[in-house]
């Protein structure tokens, strides 16, 4: 009976990674392509760390959804502001700000777990408590939002935007260990920065569907 019930789950959590792709694969290259690719990145990344920490399968595939969705809100900000190549004015700062409430409430929609939700609602706090919506610090903010935070920012300083090129992996990996114990949760740099799996994902990013775990994911969502 045991394994009756492991096996339902773990085809239910299959069940959700299939739907939450179908989903953004609908909707998501319509606004932006580089956004699109964005989320993929941060939804592999961020299930990544969530193995390294020994996570169960559960929440590593929670994690890759939150990845997945986790800038969704931005669907309700107009593109000249999203793709604004000069800084952005206080007001639109603060509508960018917004993007994670409207987010929740999409998700909410969807039916989504609170563990996705939760997460996606606190991807942009800092370990520090100087991040947004709530200005959360440390342990206040969920395990898998301190996650989402390190594979958010990895992902935004490694590829091209509107307002900046992409830096250096080695700067990348430099500010991340400044950073670590001020933005970042201090547990997840060690893990992280220790991952092969997650470099390997950094060394595809250019060609997300041809790495071996993307490959994999869809193949066995596919059986």
């Amino acid at each position: 009976m045991k394994a009756c019930t492991l096996y339902t789950n773990r085809d239910e959590i299959k069940l959700s990674l299939k739907s939450a792709l179908h989903i953004f694969n609908s909707i998501g290259p319509f606004r932006s392509w580089r956004r699109y690719e964005h989320s993929i990145r941060v939804g592999l990344y961020a299930a990544s760390i969530g193995r390294g920490l020994k996570l169960i399968e559960k929440q590593v595939i929670q994690l890759q959804i939150a990845g997945i969705f986790h800038d969704i809100g931005f669907i309700g900000i107009n593109d000249t502001i999203l793709e604004k190549e000069t800084p952005l004015s206080q007001d639109e700062i603060l509508s960018i700000k917004k993007h994670p409430y409207t987010a929740i409430k999409i998700l909410d929609y969807m039916k989504l777990s609170d563990y996705i939700i939760k997460g996606v609602l606190q991807h942009h706090e800092c370990y520090n408590g100087k991040g947004y919506p709530s200005g959360l610090k440390g342990d206040q903010i969920s395990l898998q939002g301190r996650i989402l935070f390190l594979a958010e920012v990895f992902d935004a300083m490694t590829n091209n935007a509107p307002y900046r090129k992409a830096e250096p992996i080695d700067s990348v990996i430099d500010f991340i260990k400044r950073m670590k114990g001020s933005i970042f949760d201090p547990a997840i740099v060690d893990v992280t920065l220790g991952l092969e799996e997650f470099s390997s994902i950094y060394s595809y990013k250019d060609s997300i569907p041809e790495h071996p775990i993307y490959k994999n994911i869809i193949q066995d969502l596919n059986r």
